[in-house]
């Protein structure tokens, strides 16, 4: 673990969850997934946890994010 840290100057837990966050962004920019789909596929089981992982990262929850993304895309 240590040996991960000093290479990609991030912890193993913290590269994990950048990886779901930003599977979990791409689903949300590029599918029509419901939200429980999205979190099952990233490795959630609990909807809630996965909304609540969400937005303490992205700072928005993920079905704002996409409502946030549909938005810009149709400008």
């Amino acid at each position: 673990m240590k040996k991960f840290k000093e290479v990609k100057k991030i912890t193993p837990q913290k590269y994990i969850a950048n990886i779901k966050l930003n599977t979990a962004k791409e689903l949300l920019e590029t599918t029509n997934l419901s939200i429980s789909k999205i979190a099952q596929n990233v490795g959630f089981d609990d909807t809630y946890y996965f909304s609540n992982f969400f937005k303490k990262n992205i700072g928005i929850s993920p079905l704002n994010y996409r409502k946030k993304f549909l938005s810009t895309t149709k400008s």
